[in-house]
């Protein structure tokens, strides 16, 4: 069994007092006042994220500011605790990526930052909370963005119509992003509005719209394994 190496993107809200490179203990209330057990744990817990957080936080000062760091709801748990309740294991043999690709380079001069967040293109990021279905969700995003980039109309799309009606995948405990994506190739199937098909974080029956309703269809994809 392996894990399947899915990116998880946490952004958490910065505690302190405005300085990049400080963080204010005094703003942060223990709830922990008599830690025994798994109280105790927890606390322990707590105080190795903020370790973490500081360190983290101290390396961000001038130009090199790519993330603000403090505590979330993940902060209590050890990374032992949230490897076994946020990621999930699946077999190998479920397929990872297409045939090797041969890219196109371009001699134009690439700028020194690109964010597509600045060009309205990229949606917010999801809790996924415990269901494994990072697979789905990579691939909503990516589906999401390239709409948008090319009708530049940004639209939040439904990660549980995958989940539920992608084949050879396992819901919430695993899956491919290229068995998605040729699912969504090979059917023609349209991705409808999050709003009308809603996360619900675990797997359940598939349902169908209309085709007259609103919907983003795949009609070809290509996947670079870039390791």
């Amino acid at each position: 069994m392996i894990r399947w190496p899915c990116a998880l993107l946490i952004l958490l809200p910065f505690l302190g007092n405005g300085s990049r490179s400080e963080f204010a203990p005094a703003n942060l209330s223990l709830p922990f006042r008599n830690p025994k057990g798994s109280e105790w744990k927890k606390e322990s817990a707590l105080r190795e994220s903020i370790k973490r957080i500081k360190h983290w936080n101290s390396l961000s000062f001038g130009d090199n500011i790519t993330a603000l760091y403090g505590i979330n709801q993940f902060s209590h748990l050890s990374a032992k605790e949230f490897k076994a309740i946020y990621l999930q294991s699946r077999s190998s043999k479920v397929p990872r990526y297409v045939p090797q690709v041969a890219l196109q380079g371009t001699d134009s001069p690439l700028p020194p930052k690109f964010d597509w967040r600045d060009k309205n293109v990229v949606t917010e990021v999801k809790n996924q909370r415990q269901c494994g279905a990072c697979w789905a969700f990579s691939v909503v995003s990516g589906i999401e963005s390239a709409y948008a980039i090319k009708r530049n109309t940004l639209e939040e799309l439904s990660v549980q119509q995958v989940i539920d009606c992608s084949y050879n995948n396992y819901g919430c405990n695993g899956g491919s992003t290229i068995s998605a994506l040729s699912w969504l190739n090979e059917t023609h199937v349209k991705l409808v509005r999050d709003s009308k098909y809603p996360f619900q974080a675990h797997a359940g029956l598939c349902h169908y719209f209309r085709r007259s309703d609103f919907g983003i269809s795949v009609t070809d994809y290509v996947a670079y394994d870039l390791r």
